[in-house]
C-alpha cells in the first residue's frame, strides 16, 4: 500500500494516509494488515487516538508502555530538542542500536532536533515518524 502525497511545498506537504480495505471472504469481513509505517502515520494527530510524534512510532511498535510516557515528547519537547519521533525511536531501539538509528535519521532529514527540522529543513512531521519507523523496522529486518 504506497503512500501518497498531496501538492505543496516541503513545509505545507501532507502525508495522506490510505483508508484500510476490506475485503468480502466467503466466512465474512476480513480487515487487511496495516504496517508499522502506515499505523504510526494513521495514529499521529488522527482521530480516534490523536497522539503526537513519539507517541505515534510507540503505538506502531505495541509499545503501549511508552505511549503514556511520551505524551510530553512531541512538539519538540523532548530532550535536548530531539525530534520527539527520533526520541522514541531511541527508546524502543535499545542502546547499541541508538547511534546507528540517530545518525541514519540525520543523514535522510538532515538534522536530529525539532526546531532544525521545522525551520531550517522545513521537514514536515509526518515524514520524521515516517522516517523513524523506516529506520526502527530495518533493525528488525
Amino acid at each position: 500500500m504506497a503512500l501518497k502525497y498531496a501538492r505543496g511545498n516541503a513545509r505545507t506537504q501532507q502525508i495522506i494516509i490510505p483508508k484500510i480495505r476490506l475485503e468480502n471472504r466467503s466466512r465474512g469481513l476480513s480487515v487487511n494488515r496495516m504496517t508499522r509505517k502506515e499505523k504510526a502515520l494513521a495514529s499521529f494527530r488522527r482521530q480516534p487516538l490523536c497522539l503526537n510524534c513519539a507517541q505515534a512510532v510507540a503505538h506502531a511498535f505495541d509499545r503501549e508502555d511508552l505511549v503514556a510516557e511520551l505524551r510530553a515528547a512531541g512538539g519538540g519537547n523532548a530532550p535536548d530538542g530531539l525530534c520527539g519521533a527520533l526520541h522514541a525511536a531511541l527508546q524502543i531501539c535499545g542502546k547499541e542500536s541508538a547511534p546507528k538509528i540517530a545518525e541514519a535519521f540525520e543523514k535522510k532529514l538532515g538534522y536530529r532536533r525539532c526546531l532544525n527540522l521545522k525551520k531550517d529543513g522545513r521537514v514536515p512531521c509526518p515524514s520524521c515518524v515516517a522516517t523513524a519507523t523506516e529506520l526502527l523496522e530495518s533493525l528488525d529486518a
